[in-house]
């Protein structure tokens, strides 16, 4: 029975396995070869599996190239969760018409263990983010995820620290447990959070944190290029994001 049941576990991590390399891979989708390398399966074991995910209508061939694809069935389950998310539906029409107002970007996340996940997504302008939503992202150095760590206690942020996958993203990129603090000190100070080009060049983003009343830490962001966003804008920006933070009950 227990080698039974990691027999199936390791099927559903590897069924998983293929769905988020292909996740990754866009509308052009990839070839079986490639699926293979990049999830390290064997190509027998990953042609079966995807056959089956076919079957079931979760992945289909481009008829031109037979290049393997994600399907939208993904894209409907995720849709869903979101749409049912009470913090995400309440804080929509805010954040839309803040987008639209200061024609920047503005992103909604909600925390999932030591990262945050875009669940919403303004565009306003012409700048187009590369971001999108259900992509992942670390806490420490971001304003969205600053602005949540600072709404927590110094043990748990420590211990999200700890349990990080700390990558050097940007010269930036917050590289000590006490240059955390010292940020988060400022962010409970003033009630806002700022990525100054810490986890991608050339981009700042300011940030309030939204928690909600069951318990999930939220928060949304203004993004922009690091020229749009001067230290005077950014503290007009917090402002505003402030602001609507306020109206928005969750």
């Amino acid at each position: 029975m227990e080698k039974e049941s990691g027999g199936s576990i390791q099927s559903i991590r590897r069924c998983f396995a293929l769905l988020e390399a292909l996740a990754q891979c866009g509308g052009a989708g990839a070839e079986l070869k490639t699926l293979a390398q990049s999830t390290g399966l064997p190509k027998s074991t990953a042609h079966r599996i995807l056959s089956n995910l076919i079957e079931l209508g979760y992945v289909g061939q481009a008829p031109d190239t037979g290049n393997y694809r994600a399907t939208l069935r993904l894209f409907e389950i995720g849709s869903g969760l979101v749409g049912k998310m009470d913090v995400v539906t309440i804080a929509r029409p805010y954040l839309d018409e803040l987008s639209a107002r200061l024609g920047e970007t503005v992103h909604m996340v909600v925390r999932d263990g030591t990262e945050v996940v875009y669940v919403h997504k303004a565009e306003a302008g012409t700048l187009t983010m590369g971001s999108r939503i259900g992509a992942r992202i670390p806490m420490y150095c971001t304003a969205v995820g600053k602005a949540i760590l600072a709404s927590l206690p110094h043990a748990q942020v420590r211990q999200i620290w700890e349990q990080s996958d700390h990558t050097h993203r940007t010269p930036a990129t917050v590289q000590s447990f006490e240059a955390l603090e010292k940020q988060l000190s400022t962010v409970r100070r003033r009630g806002w959070a700022l990525d100054d080009e810490e986890n991608e060049p050339g981009i700042r983003c300011v940030a309030v944190a939204l928690p909600s009343a069951a318990g999930m830490g939220a928060a949304f962001s203004i993004s922009s290029t690091a020229a749009r966003i001067t230290d005077d804008r950014a503290l007009y920006l917090a402002e505003q994001c402030m602001e609507v933070a306020a109206r928005i009950r969750l």
